[in-house]
């Protein structure tokens, strides 16, 4: 018998803690803002979402997605 399901491709009998979704959970000790340092809480993020919207960023990716020149902006 196959240790696969064809349907899912899941594994039977495989240990979840050591799988790669058990990897991807919540880093304490992970990345921080580029601007403020405070922690992301998303992976990989490079902005909170704070200084994200202040300098009209995507948080995740750090791409320029709106023009703030003519915004007047304020985030508490």
């Amino acid at each position: 018998m196959s240790k696969l399901v064809a349907s899912s491709e899941r594994k039977i009998g495989e240990n979840k803690l050591l799988s790669t979704s058990a990897k991807k959970r919540y880093d304490p000790y992970g990345t921080g803002c580029s601007v403020c340092k405070q922690r992301t809480h998303h992976l990989g993020a490079k902005y909170c979402p704070s200084c994200a919207y202040k300098q009209g960023k995507c948080s995740i990716c750090g791409k320029k997605i709106l023009d703030t020149s003519a915004y007047k902006q304020s985030s508490r």
